[in-house]
């Protein structure tokens, strides 16, 4: 019995620091790291208890843990019978093996010390992804997207749309029924703002002209607002695509990073927006970011930007 309440001990350690954990990770192959290493500490659980009635317990456990992480009772339900003969038969060989090595002598503080191990690690893991220096991507010949003025490759907020093709040329796509993401991207995937208004008498009057890498905004003929998807795009802060969310907030000091369609049936991804100055948006979509956004969202939004948000210039950031 004193094995089976280790066991259950260490269980709970190992999903305690999972909580902990979640949200916090924001390079993918250290989360990668740390979730495998609390995998396999929870299967050291049942090695180390080597009992079968460690595995009715741990079920509930499991489920009421999913149910809490997710915040959806159905969601949950459906991953628990999904993912049911997965966790039953995973736990299932664990203490098959731990039962196995009992019988051959191995005693339980030895799977113990392993199991602290791979908490340990994930712990660890947690602690480097922390306190490692922000990704900070330096495109050799960057496109500036310069939010105080405005522009972007000589595209100005306000202009009209018949500039823009006498610059850019005919975009690829153009209408009012047209996605905002760019030609061959996918919303979901680059991230973005979940909605946002423009200036101008009404939907009616809204159109998008769509490019490679780039789509832009127009109402009543006039440039309200882009997104860029070039791994060129920053902005004058240093913050483009393959940069990461810590680096957005620490350039950004009020940025608003959080993640999209959370508690809802679309896809979810990382997004930033920055209130960059009266009637003005700008976004990051994705993490590391796939896509900046600029927007104006009142007629204000088109003027000079008067109040610019707080910002920490590479130079200057700590």
């Amino acid at each position: 019995m004193r094995r089976v309440w280790l066991a259950g001990g260490g269980c709970a350690v190992a999903l305690f620091a999972w909580m902990l954990l979640e949200g916090a990770l924001s390079e993918p192959l250290l989360g990668s790291l740390a979730y495998g290493a609390l995998v396999v500490a929870v299967l050291l659980s049942a090695a180390v208890a080597a009992d079968w009635r460690f595995i009715s317990a741990a079920v509930p456990i499991l489920a009421v843990w999913v149910a809490g992480a997710d915040g959806v009772l159905a969601w949950a339900i459906v991953g628990a019978v999904i993912a049911a003969p997965v966790v039953l038969g995973g736990l299932a060989v664990a203490v098959a093996v731990g039962r196995a090595a009992q019988r051959r002598g191995l005693q339980a503080r030895t799977l113990a010390v392993g199991l602290a191990g791979f908490i340990a690690l994930a712990l660890g893991v947690g602690g480097l992804d922390a306190i490692r220096p922000p990704a900070d991507e330096h495109p050799d010949s960057p496109l500036i997207v310069d939010w105080r003025k405005g522009t972007y490759e000589g595209i100005v907020l306000g202009s009209s749309s018949a500039a823009l093709i006498a610059r850019l040329g005919r975009p690829d796509k153009r209408g009012t029924d047209e996605p905002f993401e760019p030609i061959g991207q996918d919303y979901y995937d680059i991230g973005g703002p979940t909605s946002f208004r423009m200036p101008g008498s009404g939907p009616s009057k809204d159109e998008v002209l769509r490019f490679k890498e780039r789509a832009f905004f127009a109402t009543d003929g006039r440039i309200a607002g882009w997104v860029t998807t070039s791994k060129r795009a920053e902005t004058p802060e240093g913050v483009g695509a393959g940069d990461s969310r810590d680096l957005v907030k620490r350039r950004y000091p009020n940025a608003n990073c959080y993640t999209a369609n959370e508690r809802s049936d679309y896809p979810t991804f990382p997004l930033c927006e920055i209130r960059a100055c009266h009637g003005r948006l700008l976004a990051f979509g994705g993490d590391p970011i796939k896509s900046v956004w600029l927007i104006a969202q009142t007629t204000k939004g088109w003027g000079p930007c008067l109040r610019p948000t707080q910002t920490k210039h590479p130079q200057t950031s700590p």
